[in-house]
């Protein structure tokens, strides 16, 4: 019974760590687009198929990418955990990738060379200065952008 709990754990832990940084990559994506989207004005953005491709396969590359780093980072752990002291190697594992998440949450930070770029590309830099002045939605944490 100890044997099979240990597994479990070991599983859920192996599994949730790349499954939610995977989500939080996808997420911060979105968030960026939203961010575009928001400061170059109300009417939809004109992005043609290659734009729609581009901005698809930045959402899966972002997600793939924090993956991949937050599970390198919580690796260590999770191996350790599968002799001894599971529970407690399990926790270090998931700690450390919740830092890891967020120092790369404040590293990865793409969303004023984005609302530049797409009010440049778009010809709306009058529209992003007046929604945008500092090149991200107004009342959005600073820390965060």
């Amino acid at each position: 019974m100890k044997q099979l709990a240990r597994r479990t754990a070991l599983i859920g832990t192996a599994l949730g760590v790349p499954i939610g940084a995977a989500i939080l990559g996808f997420s911060r994506t979105a968030h960026v687009y939203g961010a575009v989207q928001y400061c170059l004005g109300p009417e939809p953005l004109d992005y043609d198929a290659g734009g729609n491709f581009a901005i698809t396969f930045e959402l899966l590359a972002r997600a793939v990418v924090y993956a991949a780093i937050l599970t390198a980072v919580a690796l260590p752990f999770g191996l350790a955990a599968q002799r001894r002291n599971t529970g407690p190697r399990l926790a270090a594992a998931i700690a450390v990738a919740a830092v890891a998440a967020a120092v790369v949450l404040v590293v990865d930070n793409p969303t004023s060379d984005k609302v530049a770029f797409f009010a440049e590309y778009f010809g709306r830099t009058d529209q992003a200065a007046a929604h945008c002045p500092a090149g991200r939605p107004p009342g959005s944490f600073q820390w965060l952008w």
